[in-house]
């Protein structure tokens, strides 16, 4: 425990919001598909495809504000004191949350405006991850910062999980008070607060230039640095595919296995219990402080077992088995993509650097919602979207391993 001490702090505000924002997404998610299913003017597939639509809007309008505002994001990183970002981003959390409540037990059928409570969110959340990535390499060295990337992404996979079981969960037990389930999550906010505060205070960042310099500073970064650029490519291109399976089980979980809606969430769970556990070996697994050519092995291993998925078509249980083993082939690659942005960034620069990844990292998510929308609008069920997702991302994996071996 001595090795990620100084991010425990970290660590757990880290869990308690990435717990609340896949659990309130889940949460409007049900809430759009019980919209759907009371329609009786569309038949089975019709609603297949309606709740596509909601599901990708749904994560779009939480996705989109990070490119959006990636600028102040990073400025704000190199500006202030990233511990100060980081509690008074929860500060707002309990706000939206708290707002998202008081809507909901008002008009709990009404999704307009908790969709654009969770975009602000969104736009916390783009705001508060320069800050939060930045801050490792800051209270770590680097012989410890892969292992100590490893513990923060195996709690935010872990919160994943909660949050992603948790909202259909609470969903289901609100009933039809899902203002309920809103006041939980605004409760867990406030712990969420509390550990931002238990942060250790870094080193005061040196005075920056202007908000639109920051963006120069990093594309100047990329531009000097060959890491950098591997590291966003990776980021892009593993996030795309991430996104679209994402959506994609939730779908499956009903068309296909037909699971009931209080544990559709489990699917998403055991991905990012599976993932979790690939962010934490991969640090065990190598002796190298940054094990960039984990990143496309990772890739091979997620691009085939997809393509399996989608073609065997499996049932409940052997779903459950590719999910994990998807999720630890994806721990392995974003784990060496965090470490490698981290620390090839120059330090009074990362917070610029980080956000400009953003742009690739949530643009990578956004494309991957689109498309999982488009995909299913053009005919493909949820298995053959597998299939579509797969062959991508094998031919991306296997050009990048002459990439990673130059680095």
């Amino acid at each position: 425990m001595r090795a990620v001490h100084p991010i425990r702090g970290l660590v757990a505000s880290q869990f308690l919001g990435s717990f609340n924002d896949n659990a309130f997404k889940l949460l409007i998610v049900v809430l759009a598909r019980r919209a759907v299913e009371a329609d009786p003017a569309l038949d089975s597939a019709e609603q297949e495809r309606e709740l596509y639509a909601a599901t990708a809007l749904t994560f779009s309008l939480f996705t989109l504000p990070h490119l959006l505002f990636f600028v102040p994001a990073g400025w704000l990183a190199d500006r202030f004191s990233k511990r100060r970002v980081l509690v008074l981003a929860k500060v707002a959390e309990v706000g939206l949350l708290l707002a998202a409540a008081a809507w909901l037990w008002r008009a709990p059928t009404a999704l307009g405006v908790p969709l654009g409570l969770l975009t602000l969110l969104g736009v916390r959340n783009g705001l508060l991850s320069p800050s939060k990535y930045g801050l490792v390499p800051e209270l770590v060295p680097l012989d410890r910062l892969t292992r100590s990337n490893g513990v923060l992404e195996l709690f935010t996979f872990l919160a994943i999980i909660g949050g992603a079981a948790a909202g259909p969960v609470l969903a289901h037990e609100a009933g039809a008070h899902p203002a309920r389930a809103a006041l939980v999550l605004a409760a867990l906010a406030v712990l969420g607060l509390g550990a931002a505060w238990a942060i250790p205070r870094a080193a005061a960042p040196p005075p920056r230039a202007g908000v639109w310099a920051s963006a120069a500073v990093a594309w100047r970064a990329v531009r000097e640095r060959p890491a950098l650029r591997f590291a966003m490519g990776g980021a892009f291109a593993f996030w795309v595919v991430a996104s679209l399976l994402g959506q994609d089980f939730v779908v499956y979980a009903q068309s296909v296995l037909g699971v009931p809606e209080a544990e559709q969430g489990l699917l998403l769970g055991v991905l990012g219990l599976g993932a979790g556990a690939g962010a934490l070996l991969v640090g065990r697994v190598t002796r190298r402080a940054i094990p960039v050519r984990w990143v496309p092995r990772g890739g091979l291993a997620l691009g085939a077992l997809t393509l399996l998925a989608g073609l065997l078509v499996p049932g409940y249980g052997a779903t459950l088995v590719f999910l994990a083993l998807l999720g630890v082939a994806g721990g392995f690659v974003i784990v060496p993509i965090d470490s490698l942005l981290q620390w090839h960034a120059p330090p009074h620069e990362r917070g610029a650097v980080i956000a400009f990844a953003n742009l690739f990292v949530f643009g990578g998510m956004l494309v991957g919602f689109v498309l999982g929308g488009v995909l299913s609008r053009a005919g493909l069920d949820a298995a053959g979207i597998l299939v579509v997702a797969a062959l991508p991302t094998l031919g991306v994996s296997a050009l990048a391993v002459g990439a990673a071996r130059r680095l």
